[in-house]
């Protein structure tokens, strides 16, 4: 579907045209959207979890051979 062009990429029209783009109807998007919107909030709760981690980490290798 991409082909090289001179200055980076561009989309091939009739190889597009060729596919099924599929929209769901408003709820079924409103559910989707509400899934990914708990990953992204549980993924954000992790990398501040490793955050903590690692300072922890830190801090113990710190005072390991005090």
């Amino acid at each position: 579907m991409i082909i090289s062009a001179r200055q980076g990429k561009s989309v091939n029209k009739k190889e597009l045209l060729k596919h099924t783009i599929v929209v769901h109807d408003d709820s079924k998007q409103y559910q989707i959207v509400n899934i990914f919107r708990q990953l992204y909030n549980n993924l954000v709760a992790e990398i501040k979890l490793l955050k903590c981690f690692q300072k922890e980490k830190k801090y113990l290798l710190n005072n390991l051979f005090i």
